[in-house]
C-alpha cells in the first residue's frame, strides 16, 4: 500500500484578499527554536510555492495565506522581459 506522508505534499494555498481581518492582525513571532521545525518549515514551501504560482508574485507573507506568523519569502525568477534575472529565493523571519 502506497502511503501519503501529507508534511511533504504541497496543498495550493489560497491568498486572502484585502480586507480579512489576519491581514489587520500583528503577525506572532517565530521563536528562534522553532525556525527548524516542522511546522515552519512546511510554511516556508508552502510560501516559496505558492509565490511560484503566480507568474508575476515576487513575495508573499505567511499572513496572505491565512497564517500568522512573522515570515515572509522573496522570490526572483527569469521573466520574458527580464532574462537576465538570477533565480533567487531570501526568507525573512521576524
Amino acid at each position: 500500500n502506497l502511503k501519503l506522508d501529507r508534511s511533504k505534499v504541497f496543498i495550493y494555498m489560497k491568498i486572502i484578499e484585502f480586507g480579512n481581518p489576519v491581514l489587520r492582525q500583528k503577525a506572532e513571532q517565530v521563536k528562534l527554536s522553532d525556525i527548524e521545525s516542522e511546522e515552519i518549515q512546511k510554511l516556508i514551501q508552502d510560501l516559496i510555492q505558492t509565490c511560484d504560482e503566480h507568474p508575476f508574485g515576487v513575495g508573499i507573507a505567511a499572513p496572505q495565506i491565512g497564517v500568522s506568523k512573522a515570515v515572509f519569502v522573496i522570490r526572483t525568477k527569469p521573466t520574458k522581459s527580464r532574462p537576465e534575472l538570477e533565480k533567487r529565493t531570501r526568507i525573512v523571519i521576524n
